[in-house]
């Protein structure tokens, strides 16, 4: 199944270059900053959290996210997840 990415349209990041979501060197805090800057206005931001949460995005700003919350969200997601399959079976 296609993910729906209509939303995609609607994010404050459209037309913005990718590299600003990606901080590297000396000044990636401040990086960091203005994209988290970016996405606290952005409409969408829980759909961008839960795409890059549930593919497994790595890398980048993402929902207003670092790597290091993306990768607790994750964790969190996957154990509800097993949680829910457990009580399922």
């Amino acid at each position: 199944m296609i993910p729906d990415t209509t939303w995609l349209q609607e994010a404050a990041c459209a037309g913005v270059d990718p590299r600003a979501f990606y901080a590297e060197g000396h000044h990636a805090v401040e990086q960091v900053a203005a994209a988290k800057r970016i996405c606290a206005l952005c409409p969408v931001r829980p759909q961008c959290a839960e795409m890059a949460i549930t593919s497994g995005e790595k890398w980048g700003v993402w929902g207003g996210m670092t790597q290091t919350e993306l990768r607790q969200r994750r964790r969190r997601f996957t154990s509800r997840a097993k949680s829910d399959m457990r009580e399922a079976a």
